[in-house]
């Protein structure tokens, strides 16, 4: 009689519960914010998506928030890009990356300033990431 080995199915089990124990349920949805601080008291237009979903183009007041959450893929690396465009300046930019903010935000938040973008990781109030603008006019 042959003995299959059961290691691959052990081992599969143990990265699903050590998975499900990082994580929590609590942290598996992703919520977004993109703020508009321009200190101009300008409009700003967004226009975010993933390889998967377009979520369209807005026009953030001064003060608001463009927000938007989602539930990260583990296997496929989740990644969610924004084009933001101001009077004066324009960029596109990686808001969530699994490999940068799968531990460092399960809400992220950003601030569109005439400097450039800030990112803040969950809790803080100090930007841990500044993207400047790729296009000046």
């Amino acid at each position: 009689m042959m003995h299959k080995s059961k290691t691959p199915i052990l081992l599969l089990l143990l990265l699903c519960v050590a998975a499900a124990s990082d994580i929590g349920e609590d942290q598996s949805t992703v919520h977004v914010e993109v703020w508009n601080k321009l200190e101009a008291k300008s409009n700003i237009i967004i226009h975010c998506k993933s390889k998967d979903d377009d979520l369209g183009i807005f026009t953030v007041l001064p003060n608001q928030a463009f927000t938007f959450h989602f539930r990260r893929n583990f296997f496929a690396g989740t990644l969610f890009f924004c084009g933001i465009y101001t009077e004066h300046a324009q960029g596109t930019y990686d808001i969530y990356k699994f490999t940068r903010d799968g531990k460092r935000c399960y809400k992220c938040t950003w601030a569109v300033k005439e400097s450039g973008v800030y990112g803040f990781a969950d809790g803080n109030s100090i930007s841990d990431i500044f993207y400047k603008w790729t296009v000046v006019h």
